[in-house]
């Protein structure tokens, strides 16, 4: 009876406290109709036991300085302000929540909560309580010293070593998550950050995540409260800086945690909707990180880690097999930071400090699929030509991009390369040059921070909806997946299946986000904001604020037509010989009038898409004509997802083809036979998988592919168990030569 006439009291003051100024006068109202309604605790409502909970004050009592810097971060101010925002008000009226710091969802993030008068509510904002646990059982024996000094300081010193082991073991048993639990204290971190929670992203139109969150850049920020070592030296009043074994190990347990708390969300999903497709981003990004670490370290946790992703499917639907591998993940993790210190772990300091780098260990494969080192290709920027280095490759001549034997056959000794057939090398265009971004699209002058801490914000919910549906969001999914298509162009230009996956190759230039500092890692989603409206980390902040400010600091002015014009000309329309001759569309029936229609993600009016077409066009005019170029038709070595040499069908041949004078023939069904709406300028879905075999087609512009070429086979997407064989018989090799 209680909580039916909670309820009713709820519904009639609903929608009066949509009014600003009646939310005081109506307060009492809303505090009886929750006293009414008020039962059990809600477990789903919080992360710690609320009758346990002694609130910072009483933490502050000892650790003082740490106290004075929580109560600067949004941490603490979040308890003052969030449930004024508008934003937090229309996820609470979804979600059907009447006060946000009452008997709500909200409680579990972004406060603390406590049982007063039988009822659940908000005494503080994310608290000391909320990373080491409910305190009351374990504060005075956290603190218990053993000697009689009444100064902490002072009696942590006389501590006996026995006693400070029994000290911290009784803590831990009463709740206490030490900071030295680094998998337990970071794992709290990511219970919230990642926001674990398909309703209130899908109905609440919560955001899918903190925007950017990264556990080592974000624990060492502003919410750094590191006194305690600076007590055992001085006087306590230093915030200390992290050593930089302490910053490894902080960088690679958020990495694990990144990969376990997107698996149990992939596998928490009950439907294909906004929630699952951004644990499926995080999922990509937090893998790719994870292979990076794997690459650079000797770890075994690690490689366990991924071993546990090997032969369980990473799909909607599959919980049992999520479930499992994110347990495996959590294993390891957890092993991780038992047994590592960060001592041994410098190869990961470029990581951390975005610098990215090539450094890998000595026994792990190179990242371009086994078949040598990147190609030293040729960048064209704007009107300047330079070399990455010394030698260019043109064509299958280049030994380092395009010979398929082992490392181990490539490296062995005179006498034994003697007895090693050589295997044919795959066929790629000897049409112009080997380029590493398209001629056509300059190096930016801002640095990217990719779409995850765009969509991240509460303010664009909306856009990464829209995002998340739209064919540009999947764009890099042909080349993360290995499509058939998408490899055989790949192959026909000169690149292998971990090189089109590069962010520092060409294929990623249109087909992914590319985020700064590692553009020479494996890209892990596809056309975000940032492709479209400029490089963001300056202008992030400005944007909201000043539009004018913005544009200086880099953002895009779509609002002219020109600008927008040539930013998707950059990638839809292709008059690259070498990208032609290898099959990739050429767009030449893109239709920006109509397309722009379809991408529709604000609010201002629409643009006329003749006005469109027109700036389209004058874009492409400066461009170029499409020159006429053959295209390659069949590969020496068959695809890897299909090595049984099936035939597919070949591309005709592009003819050259001028702009149009007065628009552009707009045609809803793209080249290849892709579904309908894919762009042009993109590589399409195909319909089947096979591989292909023989040998190239000629081109008439630099004559024809090198004869005497027999047909061959190579692993083009080596699989993991593949991978492993190849490096142990590559150090068996070495073992015997050595004998």
């Amino acid at each position: 009876m209680r909580k039916r006439a909670g309820r009713l009291v709820t519904q009639l003051f609903r929608p009066l406290c949509a009014f600003a100024p009646l939310r005081e006068i109506l307060f009492l109202g809303a505090f009886v109709s929750i006293g009414l309604a008020q039962g059990p605790v809600r477990d789903d409502f919080i992360r710690t036991d609320p009758a346990k909970v002694v609130l910072p004050e009483s933490c502050g009592e000892c650790h003082r300085s740490a106290l004075a810097v929580w109560k600067t971060t949004p941490h603490a101010i979040g308890y003052d302000e969030l449930h004024r925002k508008e934003s937090a008000l229309e996820i609470a009226k979804a979600m059907g929540f009447f006060l946000v710091k009452r008997e709500s969802l909200c409680l579990k993030c972004h406060y603390t909560p406590v049982v007063r008068r039988d009822t659940l509510r908000a005494a503080a904002g994310v608290t000391c309580e909320s990373c080491h646990g409910a305190a009351r059982d374990w504060m005075n024996v956290h603190s218990a010293y053993g000697v009689p000094e009444s100064d902490f300081q002072k009696a942590r010193l006389l501590e006996t070593p026995e006693h400070r082991r029994q000290r911290r073991a009784k803590s831990q048993e009463a709740g206490m998550l030490r900071p030295s639990n680094l998998y337990a204290v970071a794992s709290n971190c990511y219970q919230c950050h990642t926001v674990p929670h398909e309703k209130l992203v899908n109905v609440g139109r919560h955001s899918t995540g903190s925007a950017g969150f990264e556990l080592l850049a974000w624990s060492q920020g502003d919410i750094r409260h590191n006194f305690l070592e600076s007590f055992l030296t001085g006087d306590g009043t230093n915030n200390a800086q992290r050593p930089p074994q302490r910053r490894r190990m902080l960088y690679l347990m958020g990495r694990a945690l990144d990969l376990e708390y997107s698996l149990r969300g992939l596998a928490a999903a009950s439907q294909d909707g906004r929630y699952y497709k951004a644990m499926r981003r995080r999922y990509r990004n937090a893998l790719s990180e994870v292979r990076e670490i794997a690459a650079r370290t000797s770890l075994a946790e690690v490689d366990e880690m991924l071993s546990a992703l090997q032969g369980r499917t990473v799909k909607f639907g599959n919980q049992q097999q999520l479930v499992q591998a994110a347990e495996a993940v959590s294993r390891a993790a957890q092993k991780l930071a038992d047994r590592h210190d960060g001592t041994e772990l410098a190869s990961l300091d470029p990581l951390i400090s975005g610098e990215g780098g090539l450094e890998r260990r000595a026994d792990q494969a190179a990242p371009q699929g086994g078949v040598g080192t990147p190609p030293k290709a040729v960048q064209t920027t704007g009107d300047e030509t330079r070399r990455d280095a010394a030698a260019t490759p043109s064509s299958a001549s280049t030994p380092e991009a395009s010979d398929s034997r082992p490392t181990a056959d490539r490296t062995a000794s005179p006498a034994r390369r003697a007895t090693t057939p050589d295997r044919p090398r795959p066929t790629v265009s000897n049409v112009g040059r080997l380029l590493t971004r398209p001629p056509w699209r300059p190096l930016p002058s801002h640095r990217s921070i990719g779409p995850g801490v765009c969509s991240g914000c509460h303010d664009h919910s909306q856009q990464d909806e829209w995002w998340l549906d739209d064919p540009h969001y999947l764009s890099a999914d042909r080349l993360l997946d290995e499509e058939q298509k998408a490899l055989q162009i790949a192959r026909f230009y000169g690149l292998n299946s971990r090189q089109m996956k590069r962010g520092d190759q060409i294929c990623a230039q249109c087909h992914a986000s590319i985020v700064s500092g590692r553009e020479n890692r494996e890209v892990s989603v596809g056309v975000g904001c940032e492709s479209c409206h400029g490089p963001g980390e300056d202008f992030k902040e400005p944007h909201q604020k000043s539009r004018d400010q913005a544009l200086r600091l880099g953002m895009v002015d779509l609002k002219d037509l020109s600008r927008r014009a040539a930013g998707c000309a950059g990638c839809h329309y292709i008059n690259e010989p070498r990208l032609i001759s290898a099959g990739h569309p050429t767009g030449s029936d893109f239709d920006l009038g109509e397309r722009n229609a379809k991408i529709r993600h604000w609010e201002h009016a629409p643009v006329d898409p003749a006005r469109l077409r027109a700036a389209y066009q004058s874009v492409i005019a400066q461009r170029g004509a499409i020159p006429t170029v053959a295209r390659l038709q069949r590969l020496d070595v068959p695809l890897a997802d299909n090595p049984s040499g099936a035939e597919i069908s070949s591309r005709p041949t592009v003819r050259t083809t001028q702009p149009a004078a007065a628009g552009i023939s707009a045609s809803s069904v793209p080249r290849s036979g892709g579904p309908p709406g894919r762009s042009a300028g993109l590589v399409s879905r195909p319909q089947g998988r096979s591989g292909v075999q023989q040998s190239a087609a000629s081109s008439p512009t630099t004559g024809s592919v090198p004869p005497g070429q027999a047909p061959a086979q190579e692993e083009l997407a080596v699989e993991e168990a593949l991978l492993h064989l190849k490096e142990r018989l590559e150090r068996l090799y070495r073992e015997l030569e050595q004998r």
